[in-house]
């Protein structure tokens, strides 16, 4: 799957710097049925606080301005941070409907290389979770994709 080269490189930073996430949202549902389009890159982060610490150091890798460092060293277990823009913007989020344990939902991560990056993509059971538990009209339409592809996949995970 082609991805921006600006998303995988950052993905490239947070695996090197040892940072505990999960690629969710609409990239998650390309992994798991078909491209489809997607304005950002969510990525759900581990909640303690020495993966916060890895993840403030892979984004001052990456080059992000001390505006967001600071932002993101100081996220609350229930606040999101954003920066980029479109199709490039990334979503640093601590939390998601639906899957309230991050260190299970990250032992079932689905893993996908983008070129010599292997990153781990939240699975498909925690995604049709989230997906439910979000319960938007573009959540709504991407269950509908995924339960086909969980179909075709003879109904596993």
């Amino acid at each position: 799957m082609e991805m921006h080269p600006d998303l995988t490189d950052r993905l490239g930073a947070l695996a090197a710097s040892n940072v505990d996430f999960l690629v969710v949202g609409g990239w998650a549902v390309s992994f798991h049925s078909e491209p489809r389009f997607t304005k950002d890159l969510e990525l759900l982060v581990g909640r303690d606080e020495g993966n916060l610490r890895r993840l403030v150091d892979a984004l001052a890798t990456f080059g992000a301005p001390a505006t967001i460092l600071a932002q993101a060293s100081a996220l609350g277990p229930d606040e999101f941070l954003f920066f980029g823009a479109p199709p490039a913007r990334v979503d640093i989020l601590r939390s998601i409907p639906g899957v309230d344990d991050f260190e299970a939902a990250l032992g079932r991560a689905f893993h996908a290389n983008l070129g010599e990056v292997q990153i781990p993509v939240l699975s498909l059971t925690d995604l049709l979770s989230a997906k439910r538990a979000a319960g938007r009209p573009r959540d709504r339409r991407d269950l509908e994709i995924l339960e086909r592809a969980r179909a075709r996949r003879g109904g596993s995970p």
